[in-house]
């Protein structure tokens, strides 16, 4: 009996032991490095929006952190040595030496949707249009990680891409070249088969025009007519100095009905963000992605009674205003468009107003209203870049 009892507490020692061990074993095993890694990276790049910075476990328990800003890449090495000793990370500075000289690239689709990680199930963040010029930092699994003329870094596949060596890109830029005015066309053949859609903001090289269409050409080579109606000489585009705001407001109109698409940019399906770049791209302006970003910019306005000095092309912000427990969150953006009215997407592009007394009043977006931005008078200022001036639509 004695002995039976010994070896049972023999066993219940070592069970213990072994618990303990375990336990030990796991709790060193769940470091959680992502999250350090993120709450490193936070403090030198806040923004990864306009700021490239991967991060991504390798094989044998190492990391690799990568950015296109190398100083700050350096500083964020440092910190992590100091604040996580045991962490196993190498560093690789953007672009990647793997694309040689191939870090320039033309979207190659009327639309190519851009993603938070290389993978089509991953979130819809923004997208891009035909013929729109890209950086490209990076490959992976048939993915580029890539950065558009609003200085947004996100993933597009390959297939919607064509890439391009610094001396092509050049010559790119150097040809004559139209812009889509209208929504939604097609490009046809001389049998006037479909060659492919086009949409409100695509640019194509031209290859000939004649009395009634032109012949036009795809960065990846395919060629087919548009209606010359359906287009404009991209020179003559890109030199408007200011905003026309009649222009815009037409532009805007042509969107009604379309529908509310997370991270949508186009006139197929567009976000509340998205549709106000949009509108002014038609102006060859280059607005920041998101409403958080385009609300830093222009001149405030402080409305007075019934909204009587506002503008057309006015932007209005919507969210939640900054109290003692929280930061401002900016989560909405209009238009206005005159009389009171202002044409967001929200469910889909439509109309709504201000003032109480009309039909379309919107007190859920009224009583958020935040603030007022007007654009005209800082074209070519900070977070409103025309084209002309844009790095990406120039010479490299």
């Amino acid at each position: 009996m004695k002995y039976i009892l010994f070896i049972s507490i023999v066993l219940l020692i070592v069970s213990v032991s072994l618990l303990i061990s375990c336990k030990h074993k796991i709790q060193t095993n769940n470091v959680n490095y992502t999250e350090t890694i993120d709450s490193v990276r936070r403090l030198f790049i806040p923004d990864i929006r306009t700021t490239a910075f991967l991060s991504q476990k390798i094989e044998n328990e190492v990391f690799i952190i990568e950015s296109n800003e190398a100083a700050k890449l350096d500083s964020i090495a440092t910190k992590l040595k100091e604040v996580a000793p045991n962490l196993n990370f190498l560093v690789n500075y953007l672009p990647e030496k793997a694309l040689g000289e191939n870090t320039y690239g033309l979207i190659n689709n009327s639309v190519a949707n851009m993603r938070s990680a290389p993978k089509h199930q991953a979130e819809l963040i923004s997208q891009a249009l035909l013929g729109t010029p890209i950086k490209i930092f990076k490959k992976l699994n048939g993915w580029y990680f890539v950065q558009t003329p609003d200085y947004y870094f996100g993933w597009i596949d390959e297939q919607a891409l064509k890439i391009l060596s610094k001396e092509n890109f050049n010559k790119w830029i150097e040809n004559e070249k139209v812009i889509v005015t209208v929504n939604n066309t097609f490009v046809k053949s001389a049998g006037n088969s479909p060659v492919a859609d086009v949409v409100l903001g695509n640019i194509l090289e031209i290859k000939n025009i004649e009395p009634q269409k032109t012949l036009v050409s795809f960065p990846d080579g395919r060629e087919g007519y548009l209606q010359n109606s359906e287009i404009q000489n991209y020179t003559e585009w890109i030199q408007q100095d200011t905003i026309n705001t009649e222009l815009l407001k037409n532009t805007a109109l042509t969107f009604l009905g379309a529908p509310y698409l997370w991270g949508g940019a186009s006139t197929k399906a567009t976000d509340c963000s998205g549709f106000t770049k949009s509108i002014f791209f038609s102006n060859a302006l280059i607005l920041q992605r998101d409403a958080s970003q385009q609300t830093l910019y222009g001149e405030l306005i402080e409305a007075e009674e019934n909204y009587s000095n506002l503008n057309i092309g006015d932007l209005l912000f919507f969210g939640e205003k900054a109290t003692v427990a929280q930061k401002e969150r900016v989560t909405h953006v209009g238009m206005y468009i005159g009389e009171g009215l202002f044409i967001h997407a929200s469910g889909k592009v439509r109309i709504s107003s201000l003032l109480p007394q009309d039909e379309l009043f919107d007190n859920y977006y009224v009583s958020m209203l935040i603030r007022i931005r007007r654009l005209t008078g800082f074209e070519g200022k900070s977070g409103i870049e025309k084209v002309s001036e844009s790095n990406f639509f120039s010479l490299q």
